[in-house]
């Protein structure tokens, strides 16, 4: 399922371009594209294609614990150090 968010972001990567979310369906819009409302989230179908599987759910949240956490931490490395890099331009 798209979103329209997920639209902004490819055509974002693919074109350069940036698109906001409205401005992303409006487009889609234009294209003949219609809204959809999606059965279940992304999240919401994983977790029961998971139960129905049989999934060790407890693993699956440390997982989920150590991946957001790793996120985390790289967004915050990644912002002191483009705050500690010199500026174009700023001499």
């Amino acid at each position: 399922m798209w979103t329209a968010a997920r639209v902004a972001t490819l055509i974002g990567r693919k074109f350069h371009v940036s698109y906001s979310i409205s401005g992303a369906t409006r487009l889609m819009r234009r294209l003949g594209f219609t809204p959809q409302m999606p059965a279940l989230t992304d999240m919401r179908q994983a977790l029961w294609e998971g139960f129905r599987q049989g999934v060790d759910w407890a693993a699956h949240r440390r997982a989920l614990a150590r991946t957001e956490f790793q996120r985390d931490l790289f967004v915050q490395k990644a912002r002191e150090v483009l705050r500690a890099a010199p500026r174009p331009g700023a001499e």
